[in-house]
């Protein structure tokens, strides 16, 4: 285990929005990491930032080789590299996507309780949220195939767009499920847009299973997102790729990206993704353990000392989901009690939608003595919420 993992870093001093509510806060809400980024990487950026110049880039072939191999490399996922296209996040290519294959009130499909970016986006720009609820039942969440496909089959619902792995949840879809999702969305052409951005951050021996590859299985084309920047805390560099396998797709996507500018790559995150991508495996590795571990001791330490929040099982990403149903069904007050009572900031889950309600989100990628002190508020203000 690389030991600077457990190195606090003060991040006050530049401009990180997560460390920006005073000195007596401790923010765990927002999804990226208090970890400094692979050694590799920070050796490459700081080669191209002593270059001095910071002029117009183009995407150089070894960029779409070290992308196209991960993806081979790790998951055994065959891409093109004419199917990968630059973008400069994951957030604004699903809008610029929503845009270009939908039309205002068209319905689009996801399954609550999600990342809440989805909804801004999707009624941002005046389509209409179609939820399907995931089935909870007290232990874990499973897709409800049978609201799914009425949901789907409805002539309104032009599009659909999946969280593997699911944040907040923090759910691994199986092959067995995907592959049910992927034919009900072939029958009712519905397109399947696939944010997969978490996918590097699984648990254990848990292998990511990318849409993609079941897609391929079935002849059916998807779009899929993904980035560097959550597995490498990159978040700031502004860089992603949409993947798109079939052609004639691939090409209205790309000119979508070109409509809205958003696809012009820059010299920071070409440089980053390479090495990230190139380099980058064994960091994430030790990453992986310090997740594991710091998800394990979260666990252990609610167990034996408040009971009452229950971790939920998860399979991937840093983002815990927190069951406080047996304390509160108002996830909001109860966020808003932490923070004033303990400085702890955690996200509520009603931000989610379906039952977030009942659950608060709390992020883990943090140095183990940051994470101890987490818990202990989180406990500490749990309880004063009880006796309240």
């Amino acid at each position: 285990m690389i030991k600077d993992f457990d190195t606090v870093i003060d991040r006050s001093q530049f401009y990180s929005v997560k460390w920006q509510a005073g000195e007596e806060t401790l923010p765990m809400w927002v999804a990226d990491m208090d970890f400094e980024t692979a050694p590799v990487i920070k050796v490459a950026l700081k080669k191209a930032v002593d270059h001095g110049v910071y002029g117009y880039t183009k995407l150089p072939a070894r960029y779409f080789e070290a992308v196209q191999s991960w993806w081979k490399r790790r998951y055994d996922c065959h891409f093109d590299q004419e199917a990968i296209l630059y973008s400069s996040s994951v957030v604004g290519s699903l809008a610029t996507i929503i845009r270009a294959f939908t039309e205002v009130n068209d319905e689009i499909l996801v399954q609550s309780p999600v990342y809440h970016m989805f909804y801004h986006v999707i009624e941002s720009n005046q389509r209409i949220v179609c939820e399907s609820p995931l089935n909870y039942d007290g232990q874990a969440y499973q897709m409800n195939f049978e609201d799914l496909e009425a949901k789907l089959s409805r002539p309104q619902v032009k599009m659909m767009v999946l969280c593997q792995p699911h944040n907040p949840i923090g759910v691994m879809w199986s092959h067995q499920v995907l592959t049910r999702l992927v034919e009900l969305c072939k029958q009712y052409e519905v397109q399947l847009i696939s944010d997969e951005i978490h996918g590097d951050i699984t648990k254990g021996d848990t292998r990511y299973i990318p849409v993609e590859k079941v897609a391929q299985e079935q002849g059916v084309s998807v779009i899929t997102l993904t980035a560097p920047t959550k597995t490498f805390n990159l978040a700031g560099i502004q860089a992603s790729n949409v993947m798109v396998s079939d052609p004639d797709l691939r090409e209205k996507v790309n000119q979508a990206l070109s409509l809205d500018f958003i696809n012009h790559p820059t010299l920071l995150g070409i440089t980053a993704t390479i090495a990230a991508y190139e380099e980058g495996e064994s960091w994430l590795n030790d990453l992986r353990q310090v997740i594991d571990r710091n998800r394990d001791d979260l666990d252990q330490m609610l167990k034996t000392q408040f009971p009452k929040i229950r971790l939920l099982p998860s399979q991937a990403t840093y983002l815990m989901w927190l069951d406080i149903s047996e304390l509160t069904e108002d996830s909001d007050a109860f966020v808003s009690f932490l923070k004033e009572r303990t400085g702890l900031i955690v996200t509520s889950g009603h931000l989610f939608r379906g039952n977030g309600h009942h659950f608060i989100r709390m992020n883990i990628a943090c140095p183990h003595a940051l994470l101890i002190e987490g818990i202990n508020r989180l406990i500490e203000g749990a309880k004063a919420y009880q006796a309240v």
